[in-house]
């Protein structure tokens, strides 16, 4: 059955809640950001917040569980293109990168990940993903013959995730991410010719 009118207006005002919260978190944190000022600017009342969300905390987890499931996409727009290996990487990381900069959803859960010891929730770790993700495709390098022979795969794994991430806070604090894409293609530059096989 199709939703009812009255289960649309929910659906539509907890989207709603959420977009401003991120904008919230992301300019404010967990601690400066208040349940009031999120209803304030939605014209609703506290209690109309808390019907969605019982607490500032949950409203923080999912925000941060939101950005662990918008990825997918992502990735599989690569696997289609057939990208496999070192250049899938390349391009995934672009495409990150992009998200990053523009989607203020995922710079709040970036900003609460990193304050995670001041929320009362339990906030998936990290990184973690994303050196598998990274670890998948070494793993299509190798058998592709395009990585050098001899690296520690986890190892290489974590660092990119390592740099890449660092490069995205590094640009963040000092220029607002202006020209990261530039940025990102030089890590690459920087990066490949340590572990990519000599041609």
């Amino acid at each position: 059955m199709p939703p009812t009118s009255r289960q649309r207006q929910k659906l539509a005002t907890r989207a709603a809640i959420l977009r401003v919260a991120a904008e919230e978190f992301d300019a404010k944190g967990y601690v400066g950001t208040a349940i009031s000022d999120i209803a304030t600017r939605l014209e609703l009342t506290k209690g109309s917040v808390y019907f969605h969300f019982p607490s500032k905390a949950q409203l923080a987890a999912v925000t941060v569980d939101a950005y662990f499931r918008m990825w997918d996409p992502v990735l599989e727009e690569v696997r289609t293109r057939g990208l496999t290996g070192l250049e899938a990487m390349r391009q995934v990381s672009h495409r990150v990168a992009a998200v990053y900069r523009d989607d203020v959803a995922v710079r709040a859960a970036v900003r609460l990940m990193r304050e995670s010891a001041l929320i009362d929730a339990d906030l998936p770790t990290p990184f973690v993903g994303w050196m598998r993700v990274v670890r998948t495709y070494l793993d299509q390098a190798v058998g592709a013959g395009t990585l050098r022979g001899g690296l520690d795969l986890d190892a290489v794994a974590w660092h990119v995730v390592a740099t890449f991430f660092g490069v995205q806070e590094v640009s963040h604090q000092l220029d607002d991410r202006a020209g990261l894409e530039r940025r990102i293609d030089m890590l690459w530059d920087l990066l490949l010719p340590g572990i990519a096989a000599p041609r």
